[in-house]
């Protein structure tokens, strides 16, 4: 389960079935649509730098551009999503294993150097920099690559 509030202060839901929001005090689940995420657990929401925002489920990626739904894959389900200020998508499966995306017309590739569950948590720092956090503490991730370390050892 996971809340994102989007640019126009719309509250979304992810639940274990589905998509809802919070509009004006009113809760409404997502209404089917091409691409929509649908009947499925989600776990994690990045903003998008484009407008909207990504989700991700079981079966892949959902992002609403604002006018619309898109789906792609993804390696596995996502448990931690975020986007950095150039657009490069980064997410950790539920496997543990790392991944970064340098546009959304691109592949997930896995991140170099990074153990699977060295780390579990993504979110935006400073300058829209992502930074991962795990057991071996925090570090940031830039182009695709694990950064300097914020707080901990190696990751």
């Amino acid at each position: 389960v996971a809340l994102h509030e989007d640019e126009q202060g719309v509250v979304w839901i992810a639940t274990m079935g589905g998509l809802a929001k919070v509009e004006r005090g009113i809760v409404e689940r997502l209404r089917p649509s091409p691409d929509a995420p649908m009947n499925e657990p989600f776990n994690a929401f990045a903003s998008r730098r484009l407008g909207g925002f990504h989700v991700a489920g079981t079966s892949g990626l959902f992002t609403w551009t604002g006018f619309g739904w898109r789906r792609s894959d993804t390696p596995g389900p996502m448990m931690a999503l975020a986007e950095d200020g150039r657009g490069r998508l980064y997410g950790i499966t539920t496997a543990g294993v790392a991944y970064s995306r340098p546009t959304e017309d691109e592949p997930w590739t896995p991140m170099p150097e990074v153990e699977p569950f060295a780390f579990e948590a993504l979110t935006l720092g400073p300058q829209r920099t992502v930074l991962a956090g795990g057991l071996r503490g925090v570090f940031s991730f830039d182009e695709g690559r694990v950064g300097a370390a914020m707080c901990g050892g190696s990751p």
